[in-house]
């Protein structure tokens, strides 16, 4: 399976967009979200890590 992909806050959109579909060969996405922080607590609230393998 795909790594999850991590970049930096200062990112153009259009840089992931070109990975995607250069990298993974997906489809242009019709939405892009971004999660900044918290992963900490979410992580701690599920009970498992999700890059976990």
């Amino acid at each position: 399976p795909p790594e999850p992909l991590t970049k930096s806050n200062d990112t153009l959109a259009e840089e992931i967009v070109e990975f995607m579909r250069d990298a993974w060969n997906l489809h242009v996405p019709n939405l892009i979200i971004s999660v900044t922080g918290g992963a900490k607590y979410f992580i701690e609230t599920l009970g498992f890590s999700l890059f976990d393998p």
